[in-house]
């Protein structure tokens, strides 16, 4: 499963400008990605470094909710992390405890990220030195005593680039959609896309698509691929203005 990560380049000038520069780079996986509470209040996470150089990691965990289909991050000391810097050496491991403080009997979802940030080193060499630092965010649910079943509002809506896809999470639990395909009555494939989207409980998100053809009138086929079910829905195209 994947992650999402995000790659942010911290340019160093210790030289003299237009001095050509090295590129020094490092690297990092966690396992597991995605992080679970339900029956225990803790776990580890293993972060290996795949890299030829040590590498100092800082931990901060997060918040998680949505709001108009953008992620919204605010700080959280629900979760403690153990230990929250560390290094970890080339070739290397390190096993972080992962332990949440809160109520775990909750009947709606509750969503945090714990972001992996790489820290730069500081260079001894006197040449402009260009780092690539990794950041990783581990999404961390809390699971309702329950879950609802996976059923969701769906519509479809022409617009100017070809459609627009809604989905209304009405669960009380996360969805993640991995795939997303739209289909003529007869058959005929109109889009067919690869997407990484997480639908948080109560959210509404949003897919524009382009089309191959036209938006027929008529029912249409959405197939969408998922971290629950695989969705089939029957559904007719709205022919009014996306509000």
């Amino acid at each position: 499963m994947a992650i999402a990560i995000m790659l942010i380049r911290v340019i160093k000038l210790l030289g003299l400008l237009f001095v050509a520069g090295n590129t020094q780079a490092a690297s990092f996986s966690v396992k597991p990605t995605r992080i679970f509470f339900k029956d225990v209040h803790q776990t580890v996470l293993t972060v290996g470094n795949a890299g030829d150089k040590e590498v100092f990691i800082q931990t901060e965990l997060m918040t998680w909710a949505q709001q108009e289909g953008k992620d919204v991050y605010t700080s959280s000391r629900d979760v403690l992390v153990s230990p929250p810097m560390f290094k970890v050496p080339a070739g290397g491991e390190q096993t972080v405890r992962i332990r949440f403080l809160g109520d775990k009997s909750t009947k709606v979802e509750r969503t945090y990220r714990l972001f992996l940030q790489e820290v730069p080193q500081q260079s001894k060499s006197d040449q402009a030195t260009i780092s690539a630092t990794l950041k990783m965010g581990v999404p961390i649910f809390i699971q309702p005593e329950k879950s609802d079943s996976a059923q969701f509002d769906w519509r479809v809506m022409h617009s100017a680039e070809g459609a627009t896809v809604q989905v209304s999470n009405t669960t009380n639990s996360h969805i993640q959609f991995t795939a997303l395909k739209l289909s003529a009555q007869s058959g005929e494939v109109l889009s067919d896309e690869k997407v990484f989207v997480y639908v948080l409980p109560g959210q509404i998100y949003r897919w524009n698509v382009k089309l191959k053809k036209p938006l027929p009138k008529g029912k249409l086929l959405l197939q969408a691929n998922s971290d629950r079910d695989e969705i089939k829905v029957e559904i007719e195209a709205d022919f009014v203005a996306v509000p």
